[in-house]
């Protein structure tokens, strides 16, 4: 049975893009928006779908994290340990930024900053996308070093 709690736009973004709605996938949703202010490595995601779906592969896992990236229900970045994944923390405004903690990939969002001094310093030129990401160690993980 698929749930619904708290993947319910993720599920609508999907139907508006033409993906199917499965048990593996709606699983999946489910999980990362349980902890969706973290980036979750795909092998801990990999090996959960696995307890449940014993014959699915790492690619079908890894397949479905593209897909969702694709139609920006999943985000996705390579930290040293490889590649993680999270939910999609704001879907009304996908241009936002993250603060994101090095040792425990804790997700904070931020306001886009304002791309007028970028802009300024650039004169000629104009500019179409932004990519912000900070990185550092968030308070509780400063906290649990002293």
């Amino acid at each position: 049975m698929i749930k619904t709690a708290g993947i319910g736009e993720a599920l609508e973004v999907m139907k508006k893009n033409g993906l199917k709605i499965t048990n593996q996938r709606s699983d999946m949703l489910q999980y990362l928006a349980d902890r969706q202010d973290y980036y979750l490595p795909i092998k801990e995601i990999d090996l959960f779908l696995r307890q449940t779906y014993k014959h699915m592969s790492y690619e079908t896992v890894y397949r479905n994290v593209q897909e969702l990236e694709k139609i920006s229900v999943l985000e996705t970045r390579n930290f040293k340990n490889g590649l993680c994944v999270k939910y999609q923390c704001d879907f009304k405004n996908l241009k936002h930024c993250h603060f994101i903690c090095e040792k425990c990939r804790r997700v904070i969002e931020l306001k886009r900053p304002d791309l007028t001094d970028f802009q300024k310093q650039i004169p000629d030129c104009e500019i179409n996308s932004t990519d912000f990401e900070l990185f550092g160690v968030c308070a509780d993980c400063l906290a649990a070093a002293v």
